[in-house]
């Protein structure tokens, strides 16, 4: 079976669940798919390329077999975004194993249907979703320029600032002077849409950080 970064599976505890996300947040899971089923993954490159958020960390591989969390991401995730949304909001690397990738060579090799590959963004120019919900996830209080607003996948308005982060205020994302992140988090910060409107237009500078996963702006 064939199976892309959009795709969403028709098998397993994660069924329903697209499979880019389900590599953010436990990509051990999607290798073994790849040595264990028939399926392989015809952008895989393309996840590669992103880091992941891994909630179970080394013992990720424990999350197909002792069922660990299935519904906190339903619930949590997958209602909530969509693949395409966080899709740059990693901060850990991952290497699919060895056997993972020559199966999935392999498979690619005899597969019917139209291999898609997806371009990859220079990590530089990606936009971060700091979208973290349960985790225990915090940053010093730093400087926040209003950049954009666009909508997610899910229609809800996501608020993009720029933030240097050169001193590391966020000690999981890149450490760039000039990085775009972003939360659709603001309607709990207590910041009518009136007042957020005259931020963006503005540029003004706001001060926030990031408390229990979440992007918390002050004015």
């Amino acid at each position: 079976m064939l199976l892309h970064s959009n795709s969403r599976l028709t098998f397993g505890k994660y069924q329903g669940m697209n499979l880019g996300l389900i590599y953010l947040l436990s990509p051990s899971y999607i290798n073994w798919i790849l040595e264990e089923t028939r399926c392989c993954i015809g952008d895989i490159e393309f996840l590669k390329s992103l880091k992941v958020i891994n909630k179970f960390g080394n013992n990720g591989h424990l999350a197909h077999y002792a069922d660990i969390d299935a519904e906190e991401f339903k619930e949590n995730w997958s209602r909530k975004v969509d693949f395409e949304d966080v899709k740059f909001s990693g901060y850990e690397n991952f290497f699919f194993s060895d056997l993972a990738l020559n199966k999935n060579k392999e498979k690619l090799n005899l597969v019917s249907g139209v291999v898609k590959e997806r371009e990859i963004t220079l990590e530089e120019e990606r936009k971060i979703m700091i979208f973290y919900p349960g985790m225990k996830i915090n940053s010093i209080e730093t400087s926040f320029i209003p950049s954009e607003m666009e909508l997610s996948k899910g229609g809800e308005t996501v608020l993009f600032f720029l933030v240097n982060n050169r001193n590391e205020a966020i000690d999981f994302l890149p450490c760039r002077e000039k990085l775009v992140v972003s939360s659709f988090f603001w309607s709990d910060w207590q910041i009518t849409a009136d007042n957020m409107d005259k931020i963006f237009d503005e540029k003004r500078v706001v001060e926030g950080q990031v408390v229990d996963g979440q992007l918390i702006i002050r004015v």
